[in-house]
C-alpha cells in the first residue's frame, strides 16, 4: 500500500464518519492517541514495569496519524474547503523539503 492511498482511505472514512466530530472533539483525541503512543514508547524502552500494548508503538502512531489527517478533514469542511489528496501531498512535499533543508543547514554546521 503506498502513502498516498492511506491518506486517500483516511480521508474517504473522514467523509464517511460525520457524527459529533469538530476539530475540539477531534483534537481531543488526537492528544489521548498521542498519550497512548507516548505510554508505548515508555514500555518500548524499558522504563517501566507495564507491558505493551497489542498495537505497540507502531500502531498507535498509526492511530495518531489517522487522528491528524482527520482533523485536517474537519477543517477544511468546516472552512469550505474541498480537501483532495493532491492538496496535502502538495502541502507535505512543501513542508518535507523544508525539512530536509533544516537538516542539511544543521548538518552543515
Amino acid at each position: 500500500m503506498s502513502y498516498s492511498y492511506l491518506v486517500t482511505q483516511i480521508l474517504a472514512t473522514s467523509n464517511r464518519v460525520t457524527a459529533h466530530r469538530s476539530e475540539d472533539t477531534v483534537f481531543r483525541h488526537i492528544v489521548e492517541e498521542v498519550g497512548e503512543l507516548a505510554e508505548e514508547l515508555t514500555i518500548a524502552t524499558g522504563q517501566t514495569y507495564k507491558t505493551a500494548g497489542p498495537d505497540g508503538v507502531i500502531g498507535e502512531s498509526v492511530d495518531a496519524i489517522i487522528s491528524l489527517v482527520d482533523m485536517i478533514y474537519v477543517h477544511a469542511q468546516r472552512m469550505g474547503i474541498q480537501l483532495t489528496q493532491e492538496m496535502l501531498m502538495e502541502i507535505a512535499a512543501k513542508k518535507l523539503a523544508k525539512w530536509e533543508e533544516n537538516v542539511q543547514r544543521i548538518s552543515n554546521r
